[in-house]
């Protein structure tokens, strides 16, 4: 995790000295609003961190800063420095904001995968973190009496819960499925949004990353 936050942070400091590089007040505009946004929506997951508090809807407030609009961010720029004007450059931050929206909750079912072996995450690290995901608000919202009660036990200690238990209350309630449908919408919407461009091989290789957002299992 210190090596991926590290490789993130040169990243992003690379994404910046280009831009500075290139004079472009519009690139950097949209660097520092996504820079903006995602602590705007880590302190929202602090803030929203428990079974009492998170609503679906505040969830969408908090994976819209931290990396919906991020990608929104990054896909407006490309059109930028590719020439567009204002109408396609919109799009293309829409199309990115709804492939954040689903890259992020697909991210959050891994929780409940069978092994981290094929993720690359660790099972259960997000819900031991208090992080509050869309299957868990699923069940809190949807689920019945005893799926809410089963997981507020889940809740009170994290840490030695049966995490086999979590899996299956979250399989067997329609919470994972709802997610993951929930993720395939977001991701049509984003190759509607790209409806606007004629097709080339570069919109071939959008469309198959937001193919890939919603198929991968890592």
């Amino acid at each position: 995790n210190k090596v991926a936050v590290l490789a993130g942070d040169y990243m992003y400091s690379a994404a910046v000295n280009i831009a500075v590089r290139d004079n472009d007040s519009r690139i950097l505009d949209a660097i520092a609003g996504a820079t903006k946004e995602m602590v705007k929506g880590e302190l929202y997951q602090i803030e929203y961190s428990n079974l009492n508090n998170i609503t679906e809807e505040r969830y969408y407030a908090i994976i819209e800063r931290k990396t919906a609009r991020l990608m929104a961010a990054s896909c407006r720029i490309g059109g930028l420095k590719a020439g567009y004007g204002e109408g396609e450059c919109n799009a293309l931050y829409e199309a990115g904001l709804n492939m954040g929206y689903a890259f992020q909750i697909i991210d959050d079912t891994f929780d409940f995968a069978e092994s981290s072996d094929v993720t690359g995450k660790d099972v259960g690290n997000d819900f031991k973190d208090g992080k509050i995901t869309l299957p868990f608000i699923y069940i809190l919202e949807k689920g019945t009496t005893a799926q809410k009660e089963a997981l507020g036990r889940f809740a009170e200690d994290p840490d030695s819960a049966d995490w086999d238990g979590v899996k299956e209350l979250v399989r067997s309630s329609g919470a994972f499925e709802y997610s993951v449908g929930v993720a395939v919408k977001y991701a049509g919407v984003a190759r509607d949004k790209l409806s606007i461009f004629a097709d080339s091989k570069y919109l071939d290789i959008i469309r198959s990353i937001i193919d890939f957002i919603v198929e991968r299992n890592y």
